[in-house]
Order: structure tokens, then C-alpha cells, then sequence
């Protein structure tokens, strides 16, 4: 008898501790797939939404705009309810949606994302309305939310990001250490000539989606600042940049604010345009077309850091843009990028590939005539 009573009372014990357990709560758990969302950037979708109304507007996160580093984008759109948005032409999994709430210390453990779809958007209810108020920090630590229940969280006290640790998440999440706010812009619609595409389509926003994330992810990748910072780089004069300087223009390209991003006729004889010192960037539909299937003779990324160099007021006197050859050696950002982008691609390790990549048909059907202009550079307006 005794023994059954001290059995009882060990089990008691064992249900009275799990229950305060600090990895007993459980999250909130949502897929977001084609059942239960919407699809930006589709066919159908009116470009007016996909698109930022002014080419220098501010810096806000509205509509289709979203931060490089957090390309699932969750925002509060009142007390109540918040939107959850991929960015990424991929699917996402096993991602924890995290909050930090204005006088509450510790960043909250808000819901997890077993799936969402590449490109998914879809509004929720906070779960602590109708449901448990206790969540955990990251620390494991639990909070209560209950003093939200009936007020909710007004929209300006609460913030949220993504955590996880499966490989494509781990490698999103190495480019938050960048700036970069990502909006797209109808040039040929503002500044209606042959030098931009009449009218930018969804097809090009979910290409360009992959591309800006990819060629972000060069940037950050291992090896590249070591080697920017080993190059022999110089100014728009020729003036050769130390070593302090050239960490100071590296800091520069991660604090860039933000891209207005648009696309280049098909014939315009340009394979990227950028606005000098300014946000306006573009590239040819041939490189946002090839980017996945990209060679050591088709390199996307080393015209997209010659475009980033004017972005940083460079013109091409510098070899922050163009190429210059110093002791017949190329030099400069270009051939640099390349030699990383190179090695990701043939290593496989770029977060986007044509191979998870949402849409395949986004990449078929592409007239190869019109790849001839790919290499022509363009001279950069100074606005």
C-alpha cells in the first residue's frame, strides 16, 4: 500500500512540474498555402498595387515594399489582426514569428509557421484574443498577454521578425545585417522611353524577388567582405581607397536604405541602369530571366554590383563600377562579384534556385535573341 501511495504522489509530482515546464506551452501553429491565402504578384494582380506610387518615396514599409532581411514581412494592421507575407519565390518552413511589444522586455515567441507558400499573403487574429494569453520568449521564459485580451496592441507598439533553423532560413537570415528596404517601380510608366520596358509585369516581380535576394545573399556571403576589402579599389579620380575607407564603403552598401527597382527594355542596348548617388535601379530582362541558370559567361551579379556602385555615387572612372584592368588584371567590384557568385552557384548554395523556385515558367519561352545587348553597358544618367 505504501508503495502504491508513493507511486501516486510520484506521479502527481511529475504532472504538477511538466505543467509548469517552461517548454510545455505550445505555439500557435499555421500553414499558409493556397486554401487559406492570397498570391501577390500574380498575373492577375493590377500593378498599382505591386508597385511604390513615387520613384524616391519614404522609407515606410506599405504595400508590396518589404526589408531584404525579412522577407516573411509581418506587420500589425490594427489592434487586432496582423498580415503575414513571403516575399521569397520559395516556400518557407518551420519558421517562428517573434514580437517585440513596447514595455515588454523580452522579444515574445508569437506563432509558428509550419508552412507558407512562396509569394503568400494572408491577415490573422492575434491568438491570445479568443485563446491562451501565455506565450514564451526566446528565452523560454513565459509571458502573459492577458492585459491585451480586450485592447488588443495598438499597431505602433509592437514589431516582428522570423527565426528558424532550417538551412534556407538560416540563410535569409543572414541578410538582415543589411539595410535594405526593396521596392519595385513602373519606370517605363514615369519616364515613358526606349530605355525601359513600357510597362513592368508580374512575371518580373517575382524573377526580381529571387534575383535581389540572391545577389544580397553574394554580398553577405562568406569571402566577400574579406576580399573587397583585399581588392584594389579606387575612387571616381583614381585615388586608391585604404583599408579604412574600403570598410567604411562596405558599411555604406549594407546601410543603403533602400532600391526602387525596375526593368530595361528588351532592346534598349542596356544591361543596367541605376541612378548616381540615388535609389532608381534596374537591370535588362535578359539578366532577370537567366539569373538561376547563370555561368561563368552570364553573370547577373557583376552587373548588379556595377549598378550598386552608381547607387553609391561612383561613376565609371572608379572601379566600384566598371572594370579596370591595373597590370592586366581586372580589378574592381565587378569581377569580384562574379568570382563569389561563381563559386555559390556552382557550390549550389544560393537560397533561391531554379530548382525550388515556385513558378518554372517564369523561366521558358524567353527569346535568346535578345541576349546580345547583355553585355552592353550603359552610360548612367546623373539624377
Amino acid at each position: 500500500m505504501k508503495n502504491l501511495l508513493a507511486i501516486i504522489v510520484i506521479c502527481l509530482l511529475i504532472i504538477s512540474c511538466s505543467k509548469g515546464d517552461k517548454n510545455f506551452l505550445d505555439l500557435k501553429e499555421y500553414s499558409f498555402d493556397k486554401t487559406n491565402s492570397q498570391l501577390m504578384f500574380q498575373d492577375d494582380e493590377e500593378v498599382s498595387v505591386m508597385t511604390s506610387a513615387e520613384e524616391n518615396p519614404s522609407v515606410k514599409i506599405e504595400n508590396r515594399t518589404y526589408e531584404i532581411g525579412k522577407v516573411i514581412r509581418v506587420r500589425a494592421i490594427d489592434e487586432f489582426t496582423i498580415e503575414v507575407a513571403n516575399f521569397a519565390p520559395i516556400n518557407i518552413e518551420n519558421a517562428i514569428i517573434t514580437a517585440n511589444i513596447e514595455g515588454i522586455n523580452s522579444q515574445i515567441q508569437l506563432i509558428k509557421i509550419n508552412k507558407i507558400n512562396a509569394h503568400s499573403i494572408q491577415e490573422i487574429k492575434y491568438s491570445f484574443i479568443g485563446e491562451s494569453t501565455d506565450f514564451k520568449t526566446i528565452n523560454n521564459e513565459i509571458i502573459d498577454l492577458s492585459k491585451f485580451k480586450e485592447s488588443g496592441i495598438p499597431p505602433a507598439e509592437i514589431t516582428f521578425d522570423f527565426i528558424g533553423d532550417t538551412e534556407i532560413i538560416t540563410k535569409l537570415k543572414s541578410l538582415a545585417i543589411l539595410n535594405w528596404k526593396i521596392r519595385y517601380f513602373d519606370f517605363g510608366k514615369k519616364y515613358p522611353n526606349d530605355k525601359y520596358k513600357d510597362a513592368i509585369t508580374p512575371k518580373d516581380i517575382r524573377r526580381l524577388t529571387g534575383l535581389m535576394i540572391n545577389f544580397a545573399y553574394t554580398l553577405v556571403s562568406d569571402g566577400f567582405k574579406q576580399e573587397f576589402l583585399e581588392e584594389y579599389l579606387f575612387d571616381n579620380d583614381g585615388v586608391v581607397y585604404t583599408l579604412e575607407e574600403k570598410e567604411a564603403i562596405y558599411q555604406r552598401i549594407l546601410d543603403k536604405e533602400y532600391f526602387s527597382i525596375g526593368v530595361l527594355a528588351p532592346d534598349s542596348g542596356y544591361v543596367g541602369w541605376a541612378s548616381i548617388g540615388g535609389n532608381g535601379w534596374c537591370l535588362s530582362e535578359w539578366q532577370i530571366y537567366s539569373y538561376p541558370r547563370m555561368t561563368s559567361n552570364n553573370n547577373y551579379a557583376q552587373f548588379a554590383s556595377h549598378e550598386l556602385g552608381h547607387n553609391l555615387g561612383y561613376i565609371h572612372g572608379s572601379n566600384l563600377t566598371a572594370m579596370h584592368q591595373i597590370d592586366r588584371v581586372q580589378t574592381g567590384i565587378m569581377p569580384l562579384s562574379k568570382r563569389i557568385s561563381v563559386a555559390l552557384f556552382e557550390a549550389n548554395d544560393y537560397p533561391i534556385n531554379i530548382d525550388n523556385y515556385y513558378m518554372k515558367d517564369d523561366f521558358s519561352g524567353y527569346s535568346t535573341s535578345k541576349k546580345a545587348n547583355k553585355f552592353e553597358l550603359g552610360t548612367c544618367p546623373s539624377n
